[in-house]
């Protein structure tokens, strides 16, 4: 389940960044609730004990209205979250698994900017998610295929604070620090072979702080960003029950640094729709790259 642990991160990560500033740039202004999407792609390897990758697309859309306080700013709205992936897990002595995942949930969210450039953030969401499993696994000396499906439910949320600045270049920059935090109930699968698991519930508590350069370019801007990640947990056990014996299995984990990179390009679509789209590459505990895509448009 380190993979799947994963997989929410991941549109945790979409929700903060780009579904935030979609929904702030489109509710400017606004006088009421406006919709706002965004959409992210990834292809990551976990290093976990052994290592799994996952790759897959996650979906926010939702609903953003701003309140004005004076020269200050509140920014809330629904949210709702879909995503569909599959991943390929290996462990070290050889076992190749797959399977495919995929979650829907909802939440609310919260900003607040104030009129020096100080924001803070929030986001609380729920749902489930649905995993399946194939592996040719080793059964009484000989090689079987196995196979299970599981369903757990899910929460997940965020708390940030940063620094947004322009400067008399158009140039704005911004400083951030966001908690993540993801828990995944436990669940039971029995094997197709007759066995069962019963997989622990998993925790993920994980900060991440960056920085964020967009500059104009022409009727668009270059859009350049870098940040480090920590998780502090993440840990995946199970406990395997066969022949009327118990085993408590190895706990695969994400805890580790992580680093990232960021190229992309704000562009303007028309006169009322613009798209953000960046490519983000990761190396440490987590590698691979990431895509994702920040639609504003206006009615």
């Amino acid at each position: 389940m380190a993979g799947t642990a994963a997989f929410l991160g991941a549109s945790s990560d979409l929700i903060a960044g780009s579904g935030m500033a979609s929904a702030s740039t489109e509710a400017a202004g606004a006088g009421g609730f406006t919709p706002f999407a965004a959409i992210g792609g990834s292809s990551l390897r976990h290093e976990t004990g052994s290592h799994v990758t996952v790759r897959g697309m996650n979906l926010a859309v939702g609903f953003a209205r701003e309140v004005m306080h004076g020269s200050d700013r509140t920014l809330f709205g629904p949210i709702v979250e879909y995503g569909r992936g599959s991943y390929d897990s290996y462990l070290d002595d050889g076992t190749h698994g797959e399977g495919d995942t995929h979650y829907v949930g909802g939440g609310v969210f919260l900003k607040q900017e104030k009129k020096g450039g100080i924001f803070y953030e929030g986001s609380v969401r729920l749902g489930r998610m649905s995993t399946d499993y194939e592996a040719d696994l080793p059964v009484g000396g000989i090689t079987r295929r196995a196979s299970y499906d599981t369903d757990a439910n899910y929460i997940g949320a965020h708390l940030g604070l940063g620094h947004k600045s322009v400067a008399e270049s158009g140039t704005e920059r911004e400083l951030y620090v966001r908690y993540f935090y993801t828990h995944q109930n436990g669940a039971s699968a029995t094997l197709s072979t007759g066995d069962r698991y019963d997989f622990h519930a998993v925790d993920s508590h994980r900060v991440r702080t960056g920085a964020r350069w967009t500059i104009p370019q022409g009727s668009g801007a270059l859009i350049l960003g870098t940040s480090l990640q920590y998780e502090f947990k993440g840990d995946a056990g199970a406990t395997y029950h066969t022949g009327g014996f118990s085993y408590d299995t190895p706990s695969p984990s994400l805890k580790g640094l992580s680093g990232s990179l960021e190229l992309g390009y704000r562009a303007n679509l028309g006169k009322r729709a613009t798209a953000d789209l960046s490519v983000e590459g990761w190396a440490g505990k987590q590698r691979g790259v990431t895509f994702k895509a920040g639609f504003d448009w206006r009615f």
